[in-house]
């Protein structure tokens, strides 16, 4: 039995019969099934509703449905999917289109329904939210379903929870609004005593584009008993409020209520009823509903085929690729699997839900001591995906898609391991308990998890559970851990064994591998307090992480130091306060506290209703679930469902098309292409920087960010006997109409376009409604049928433009005070694969910002790539324009160590300066506005109280900025809408049609109150009708925030024409006359009660005016783990005086966390090969939730500010709020530069948009500094050690030997004792020569720039390259001279810790050109290794890895693992990143003709070849040159043949029997072992080991090396080989340095001379020549 409480009483009544004949005497086109209950009939409005869905009524099963309190048996369809959920039951059966859908992942929020159910265990009735896109229809016999039409409505009256969300202005677009309002239903019914915490929690699973979410949470926190002052100020009296509500279920007063009971389930429902068992033979499977467990241990004995249990179908959210079964088996009836026990310990069964076992650990801990440490697992599970989620999924559920997807960040699997817990496994032949680890490698066939079991632990455990993702709610993590240990006194002792347990990242064997072994056995019975101990715990644990990246993924560089940062902030959690008081902030999570909001409006009484703050008129609509929206339209007899067909590669040639299986599928009509159109197949018909005292050159990108509309692009056309109907979800009907008109070659006038509303709309409806619209009506032309196209989300998200990206190539000059001279910026835009709208000339109108510059010279580029056209996207590039030109000021005032807000007023433009199009500036109206500014938003109190906090602090920082605005508004003459008033005569009504779109920005709401005010009646008088093509011809895009006033002048206009005309009539009489008289007298004296007005743009009466703003953000970060929050935000705008004021608050916060989502947590990726998109579901993407909008979210109107150029008085606000929104990214900033500030470290840097919680991690100087927290005196001087692990054997067989051609001659001369030569050169790992310059140049240790004479031997020292405090050769501030290069006289140095440099070798000056502390991309230019220069001077050059930081006292070494090669432009002065994921990027050399350049992927034994031409392939494609060498591939040089060629030096050449050092080292003991990798890694011999470590560490190292036998591997490696490579990879000779002479071969140099090579040694000191024979 289905119950289904809703909606359908708007549409029908039962009537109960006497018999079965009754009923198909009153139904005769239905066949109903008889049974024990009684049978209803159906009225006719109901069968009309229903003739078109036959399934509903046709096939019998053993169910009931049930709507209202009455009962009717029927048929269940047995012929739909198994997979057919509810919400496509409701809206395509059902008819029941108030429930929504968007992203059918439980994801969004939008299909939340409330449902009532029985426990089958515990047989107590259950109310609950649940996502109606996950649910199967056939698990839900016997539940009571609410939709959000059953519980209010504008016939009965709206329910509480309707009006509330109404009345506090929580609904804008309103596709959102009935999953909000259900979802609040589901928890007052469960919880009817919650507080305003209970809220917060509980909408984690509601996505809301539109309002900023403040609105919102104020309307349904007015219902909390802890509800504050101001919000029951706003509703009345809140107990009243409840105390008079209307039940929830029943719509009529509250019985509970009236016998003084609370309203709980059992007071409104009826009795509890459990399904029977049931089983239905489909047409695409088997359906079974056992009742007990046996019942399920038979079917499973005789099944065969495919199995699929089901319980909540979560699973389907996360992996969308599950194969259909061939049995479904509902466990939801079984109850053994919902037992819950704490008799023998605590078991819960597999069916349990997660918020039932949330409860349940929640109250164990209470009650069972040994149960305390339960309440940080439930604190957990409380963050997995959302509350309607949770609701379903099961604890079995989600072990077994662990099972299932070994990858899967199962935060319960994990928990739940770290503290032993086990399952119980029943099948046909019995049950069995295994480990919970042991699941994942059991074979689950015809097997179900029947429990899971924890055991008890001592009160005294030490527990900790860590879940670091994107965004704070419903995100999976990047990394979860779990921590748990039992540790003894102050010394913090281990007592046996910890359990350390990671998700989300890969240990030594696998995900199968979940444990972290080798730290937890380290750990065993170590005290946390020594020093060497926890250093050495993390590079033990560091050894653990094994590489692996997907292309969507965080990247591993950061999710390693993540899981190392978890582990450290469990060891300062477990030392607690025996931690300095600095940095016991690293042991906490950030905390949020609840969310609260103020806001200052501006209204003119006299003007009312005009300014009077009022809900949009449609708010009741919407939150009834009554708004009809495009994809809510009816379905008609013979209707069509469109799809795309998409291709695989963007950019690509299609070279044919086979549709032919497609076509022969059941249900398929037909495929249309290109050659299929009879019309037009096109839907869219569109100096002096130099001169300045100080100047900056920079970079900055932003990324690209989607449009995220809930109801997505959707058409739906009806071919008519004069042409065609569409139905669009459109902001440009005249471009939709054009579309169609031209794809079919019909005339316009046969194309009728109709928009009532779009649910949501933010740019992305503007142009790409025209495709889909065009597609959907070249199909209905094609097949004279009715079609509907409704992309889903995926290929919405895949296909639809978004928001442009931005790369911003800039220089500026500027005085001593910051004030500017020039501003000079290429602008690339990204505007996908093709160009059919760019708004990068807006971004050029508006960076300028409010700044005055005597010059300017922005010049945009347009980009091509290989992913979607992008288009319009909420201010588009006007946010990126201010964007561009704050970041340049921020840049200004942090190389002049100035407050940028300071900075920021100096340049203030003033009146009559000339702006950057040469026209006179007005008076400025900032000056002003920051002095209340100041004072309101507290800046220079919250400033010291920032700086106080991040001097307190080490782990969590803060920062702040501001951002002022001056944004121009305009009315271009493209801009024009047509605008119909008509006037009823018998009552007197008034209805408007306008050529705007309403979307959410409460046009309608602005127009009736314009209506209302021009002609004198009540708003109750006015309504809004759709807009469509005839009646408002030719009417413009509802866009640039533009088209509200234009369609309040229009209707203003219309009304006055309509008064005039019957201002006669009025003059005639002696007496005042309602307006109905009026109206009435008018029409019988014949006037016309209808007018029109064409508003068009450059009208006298509306002129461009500014609106100016200022936005404040103060943001908290995680220093460890790069998680972020927004404490608080200030807003202060001059929005004139304000038409709507309720409404414009709403545009305005909601535009500004929109701008929020963009500056710091939605990221988008895409395929870089096939410019697929990656981050197309809300698993991967993730917009703002209601706890990431600011804590503190303070909006303010500009007060006494009229404006008198625009419509009455008022300005624009759907666009402005989000420009400023970048503030947000420049807090972040400050507060990640306090703890580049505590490392001394202050070169300038990028953060790029969106600041992710990846790249504020990677963006921190050092992931961890342990020596901070206890002054490190280990076994190494090191602050951290080396994450570094297998990257697979080398083996020599894929690598073929030739004969040695070379042989070995070094020259005599350097063994000649009275030559110093050798001793000098320590180390050289390149060399370069000059033109017309005899000298050889190379580099040594300790950063100096030797040149030796080849013949004399001569050498002296040109310069050198070291940082104040250099103290010896190996000094980190002393330069380490990788890889050199001539640029004409300058010789070019890739030094490995200062960057890339340029020094004078004639006068010794060095240059610093890119310094290692620039970050690119997220990561410092620390390393660089080696680069070389094409003959326009860009340069070429390669970092050697990201990883890791290592400190020890010489130079900053990074890990092998994400190395990569990089360009910078000789022009620019900017770096970009080529190519990443290189394992120690070596050497680097163009080739002979610049078309490639190599680059060496060292430790993979190969040479990659990045193509820089279209001659030797696309640009940017990465191939392999040269694989499988048996060693480590340092320097690559060109090798002086004619023909080209190259020559690779080759330090180790490892035995060619798949020897691999890193696992031999591993059969040693860990500590010793950790020393052997780092000794590898840096590629150093045992007699350089004195000067790596000076006493006394050296004699402990030498000791721990004799100890486990480092020889060994020493004698399994032959030293040097430098190989001869052809121009296309080919080897061609090769040649050995086996007598051990001369070892470690860093680089290999041809001579002038051409009969020798040039050798240089890391380890035996000096230069080596070799004498080739041929």
């Amino acid at each position: 039995m289905i119950t289904v409480d809703d909606g359908c009483v708007n549409w029908f009544t039962w009537t109960p019969v006497a018999d079965l004949g009754d009923v198909v005497r009153a139904c005769p086109l239905l066949t109903l099934i008889p049974c024990e209950i009684k049978i209803w009939a159906i009225e006719h409005r109901f069968l009309l509703n229903y003739l078109w869905m036959p399934y509903f009524f046709s096939l019998p099963a053993s169910g009931r449905f049930r709507v209202k309190p009455l009962e009717l048996t029927s048929g269940i369809p047995t012929d739909l999917p198994p997979s057919t959920s509810l919400n496509d039951f409701l809206r395509n059966n059902a008819n029941l289109k108030g429930t929504k859908y968007f992203c059918k992942e439980g994801g969004c929020g939008a299909c939340t329904v409330s449902v009532t159910t029985m426990d089958p265990f515990s047989r107590l009735h259950v109310t609950k939210a649940v996502n109606s896109c996950l649910v199967p229809i056939y698990s839900c016999d016997g539940w009571s379903i609410k939709t959000v039409e059953g519980i209010g409505n504008k016939t009965d009256g709206y329910h509480p929870i309707q009006k509330r969300l109404a009345d506090f202005n929580g609904t804008q677009c309103g596709y959102c609004s009935p999953g909000m309002v259900m979802n609040m239903y589901s928890l007052l019914e469960s919880n009817p005593n919650l507080k305003m915490e209970d809220v917060e929690r509980s909408f984690d699973g509601n996505i809301c584009r539109c309002t900023g979410y403040r609105p919102i949470l104020d309307a349904f926190k007015s219902f909390a008993s802890d509800a504050t002052p101001e919000l029951k100020k706003k509703v009345g009296d809140i107990e009243d409020v409840l105390k008079d509500a209307v039940c929830p279920k029943t719509m009529t007063a509250c019985q509970g209520k009236l016998e003084g009971k609370p309203c709980t389930p059992l007071t409104c429902s009826g009795p509890p009823r459990l399904p029977a068992a049931l089983q239905l033979d489909l047409k695409s499977g088997e359906w079974i509903r056992p009742t007990s467990l046996e019942d399920v241990k038979a079917f499973l004995s005789k099944a065969s085929g495919k199995i699929r249990f089901v319980v909540g179908n979560t699973g389907r959210g996360v992996h969308r690729d599950v194969a259909e079964g061939d049995t479904y088996i509902d466990l939801n009836q079984v109850p053994e699997l919902f037992a819950i026990s704490t008799s023998n310990g605590l078991s819960i069964g597999a069916g349990v839900s997660l918020t039932k076992t949330i409860e349940t650990l929640k109250n164990v801990s209470v009650t069972e001591t040994s149960y305390k440490y339960v309440t940080a697992l439930a604190e957990h599970l409380g963050r997995v995906a959302n509350v309607p989620v949770r609701n379903s999924g099961s604890v079995g559920g989600n072990l077994m898609l662990k099972h299932a997807h070994h990858e899967f960040q199962s935060d319960l699997f994990t928990i739940f391991e770290a503290v032993g817990a086990s399952v119980v496994l029943a099948g046909p032949d019995g049950e069995k308990q295994i480990p919970l680890n042991a699941l994942l490698c059991e074979d689950m066939n015809k097997k179900v998890i029947r429990s899971v079991s924890l055991p008890p632990l001592s009160p005294d455990i030490r527990i900790r559970t860590f879940k670091i993702t994107p965004r704070l709610q419903n995100a999976h993590a990047y990394v979860n851990a779990a921590f748990v240990a039992d540790v003894d006194g102050a010394e913090a002792l281990l007592k046996g064994r910890p359990s350390i347990v990671f998700g989300g990242i890969q240990l030594k064997d696998g995900f199968e591998q979940v444990h972290a072994k080798e730290t937890e056995e380290f750990l065993t019975g170590k005290k946390l307090t020594e020093e060497s101990v926890v250093q050495e715990a993390l590079a033990v644990l560091g050894g653990e992480l094994k590489e692996s990246k997907t292309d969507v993924e965080a990247s591993f560089s950061y999710r390693a130091r993540l899981a190392q940062g978890l582990l450290y902030k469990f060891i300062l959690g477990v030392l607690g306060d025996a931690v300095p008081e600095k940095l016991r902030s690293g042991a906490t999570n950030l905390s949020r506290e609840i969310s609260s909001g103020k806001q200052e409006i501006t209204s003119d009484p006299k003007d009312y209703p005009i300014s009077k703050p009022i809900p949009k008129i449609e708010a009741w609509n919407q939150t009834a679930g009554e708004a009809q929206y495009t994809n809510d339209i009816p379905l008609l007899p013979g209707e069509l469902h469109a799809v795309f067909v998409l291709a695989s590669y963007g950019r690509a040639k299609l070279k044919s098309i086979d549709a032919s299986q497609a076509l022969a599928m059941p249900g398929v009509a037909g495929f249309f292409s290109a050659k299929d159109i009879p019309g037009a197949n096109d839907f869219m018909q569109g100096e002096g920087v130099e001169e300045a005292p100080q100047r900056i050159v920079g970079e900055m990108e932003f990324g690209s960010q989607h449009h995220f509309y809930l109801e997505t692009q959707v058409c739906v056309c009806r071919p008519t006997e004069d042409g065609i109907d569409v139905f669009a979800a459109t902001q440009w009907i005249d471009k939709v109409q054009l579309a169609v008109s031209s794809i079919l070659n019909i005339p316009e006038n046969s194309v009728n376009v109709v928009v009532r509303r779009c649910g949501g709309a933010y740019g992305g409806k503007i142009t790409r409604p025209n495709q889909i619209s065009a597609a959907t009506a070249l199909a209905a032309y094609k097949l004279r049928k009715p079609v509907r196209m409704a992309l889903d989300m995926e290929t919405n998200l895949a296909i639809i433009g978004k928001r442009t990206a931005y790369i911003v190539k800039y220089q500026a000059g500027f005085e001593d005070d910051g004030k500017l001279r020039a501003v000079k910026a290429k602008i690339y835009g990204d505007v996908g694969h093709s160009v059919n709208e760019s708004p990068i000339t807006f971004g050029l109108s508006m960076a300028q910002n409010c700044y005055f510059s005597p010059k300017w010279n922005y010049m945009p580029v347009a980009v091509l790539t290989n992913t979607p056209s992008n288009t319009w996207t909420r201010s588009p590039g006007t946010t990126e324009g201010i964007a561009i030109i704050e970041h340049i000021v921020e840049h200004i005032a942090f190389k002049l160590k100035k407050n940028p807000f300071e900075v920021k007023q100096v340049n203030f433009i003033k009146e009559g300066e000339l702006d950057m199009n040469g026209s006179p500036a007005e008076p400025n109206g900032l000056p002003e506005m920051v002095e209340i500014f100041k004072k309101s938003a507290e800046l220079e109190k919250r400033m010291s109280e920032i700086q106080a906090y991040n001097e307190a602090n080490v782990w969590k920082k803060r920062g702040l900025s501001v951002v002022p605005m001056k944004y121009p508004c305009g009315y271009p003459p493209f801009f024009r809408f047509a605008v119909s008033v008509s006037v009823f005569h018998d009552d007197g009504t008034v209805t408007v049609s306008h050529g705007g779109c309403e979307m959410g920005q409460g046009l309608n709401t602005k127009v009736a109150q314009v209506a209302a005010k021009t002609l004198g009646v009540p708003m109750d008088k006015v309504m809004i009708r759709p807009s469509d093509s005839f009646t408002n011809a030719n009417s413009a895009v509802t866009g640039g925030s533009m088209g509200s006033e234009m369609c309040c002048y229009g209707t203003q206009e219309a009304c006055k024409d309509l008064l005039n005309r019957m201002q006669p009539v009025k003059a005639k009489e002696n007496k005042d006359l309602t307006w109905v008289e009026w109206v009435a007298k008018s029409f019988n004296a014949g006037i016309d009660l209808r007018a029109t007005y064409y508003s068009v743009g450059g009208n006298p009466d509306l002129k461009p005016y500014i609106v100016y703003g200022l936005a404040c953000t103060e943001v908290e970060i995680d220093v460890i783990t790069g998680e972020k929050q927004v404490l608080r935000a200030d807003i202060l705008e001059d929005v004139g005086v304000s038409l709507s004021p309720e409404v414009d608050i709403g545009q305005l916060e909601g535009s500004f966390v929109m701008g929020l989502g963009y500056w710091l947590q939605e990221e988008i990726k895409y395929n870089p090969r096939t410019g697929e998109h990656l981050t197309n579901r809300t698993w991967e993407y993730k917009p703002p939730l209601c706890k990431d909008i600011p804590i503190d979210f303070r909006v303010s109107f500009l007060q006494n500010s009229e404006n008198p150029f625009g419509f009455r008085r008022s300005k624009a606000t759907g666009e402005p709020a989000l420009c400023m929104s970048v503030c947000s990214l420049f807090a972040v900033k400050q507060a990640v530069q306090a703890t580049r500030n505590d490392k001394n470290i202050t070169d300038w840097w990028n953060l790029s948009g969106p600041a992710t919680t990846e790249k504020i991690a990677l963006a921190t100087p050092a992931p961890l500094c342990v020596a901070e927290m206890l002054r490190v005196l280990a076994l190494l001087p090191l602050v951290f050690l080396p994450a570094f692990y297998p990257i697979g054997f080398f083996t020599a067989e894929k690598f073929k030997f030739d004969s040695l051609d070379g042989i070995y001659e070094p020259n005599e001369a350097l063994k000649n004792p009275n030559i110093k030569l050798s001793e000098i050169l320590n180390g050289p790992e390149s060399f370069a020569m000059r033109d017309n310059d005899p000298w050889i140049y190379t580099g040594i240790a300790g950063g100096s720039i030797i040149k030796f004479h080849p013949n004399t031997f001569e050498y002296e020292t040109v310069a050198k390259s070291q940082d104040p405090g250099c103290s010896g050769t190996w000094d980190h501030r002393c330069g380490r001279p990788l890889g050199l290069r001539f640029r004409g006289d300058k010789l070019l140095v890739a030094d490995a810790n200062r960057g890339l440099l340029s020094v004078n070798v004639d006068d010794g000056t060095v240059e610093i050109l890119v310094s290692s502390s620039t970050m690119v991309e997220g990561s410092p230019l620390v390393l660089v290794n080696d680069l070389d220069v094409d003959s326009n001077g860009d340069v070429y050059f390669s970092q050697s890895s990201l990883d890791v930081p290592l400190d020890f006292g010489m130079f900053t070494l990074f890990a092998s693992g994400s190395g990569r090669l990089l360009k910078l432009d000789a022009e620019t002065g900017e770096v970009s990143v080529l190519l990443t994921g290189l394992y120690f990027a070596n050497g680097v050399q163009l080739s002979k003709d610049r078309s490639f350049v190599l680059v060496a992927d060292c430790f993979r034994g190969k040479i990659v070849r990045y193509n820089l031409n279209r001659e030797q392939g696309s640009p940017g494609v990465v191939e392999t040159f040269i694989e499988g060498i048996p060693g480590a591939v340092d320097n690559i040089r060109a090798s002086g043949n004619k023909k080209g060629g190259f020559l690779v030096a080759i330090p180790f050449v490892f035995n060619p029997k798949n020897f691999n050092p890193i696992d031999s080292l591993s059969e040693y003991p860990l500590t010793r072992s950790m020393i052997a990798r780092l000794l590898y890694m840096i590629r150093l011999p045992f007699d350089f080991i004195t000067e790596l470590f000076p006493n006394p560490v050296t004699g402990v190292i030498r000791s721990a090396i004799g100890g486990f036998g480092l020889n060994d591997y020493f004698t399994k490696v032959k030293h040097g080989m430098v190989v001869e490579l052809s121009e296309s990879g080919e080897v061609l000779r090769t040649l050995h340095t086996v007598d051990g002479n001369y070892t470690h071969i860093s680089c290999a140099f041809p001579a002038r001379d051409g009969k020798r090579l040039i050798l240089g040694s890391y380890a035996d000191k000096g230069v080596a020549f070799v004498s080739l024979k041929k």
